[in-house]
């Protein structure tokens, strides 16, 4: 929970959508420097947000399965257009809806996968309409295969080391 997310902007659409009555409960797992104020944040705008520390790697499974859509957020900033969130891949493996507030390559992930929906990242509007949606069609955030899939596409990781073994080879022979 860094200052990159810009995780208050999950904050702030679930406030909104307490108030209009929309069930929802949110929670946000891990460490950083934004996590106090995240907190803080959900205090104030009596937000169904819940901040909690680390999860120790054995129970992050249970999280995921607790959760019917996944948030992947990164700030609206021209360098990450070029990141992809070290978590996509683990999150695109569980087969959960990914709520995708991303641009660039991270975003087109998402959408090549069919894993979720992709938002312009900072968008409380779009983010409360996407909720929204999906509470009252709950299907939307069905489990699927597509995330799994991609994830063995692209990125197995024995087959990236062969990849790279192989490019590496090409680059010394000459």
């Amino acid at each position: 929970m860094g200052r990159s997310q810009g995780l208050e902007t999950v904050v702030r659409a679930a406030a909104v959508l307490a108030r209009e009555g929309v069930s929802l409960r949110v929670r946000l797992v891990g460490h950083g420097v934004a996590a106090p104020a995240l907190a803080a944040l959900a205090r104030e705008l009596e937000a169904p947000v819940e901040v909690s520390p680390r999860t120790p790697h054995r129970e992050v499974g249970a999280q995921y399965a607790w959760a019917d859509s996944v948030v992947v957020s990164l700030r609206s900033w021209a360098p990450f257009a070029w990141t992809v969130p070290s978590k996509l891949y683990e999150i695109l493996a569980t087969g959960r809806h990914v709520t995708a507030l991303l641009e660039g390559e991270a975003a087109d992930i998402v959408r090549d996968s069919g894993a979720g929906d992709v938002l312009p990242p900072e968008d409380v509007a779009a983010l409360v309409e996407l909720w929204r949606g999906l509470a009252a069609d709950r299907s939307r955030t069905a489990v699927r295969a597509s995330g799994r899939d991609w994830v063995s596409e692209h990125a197995d990781g024995d087959e990236l080391a062969r990849t790279y073994l192989e490019i590496l080879r090409e680059v010394v022979a000459g």
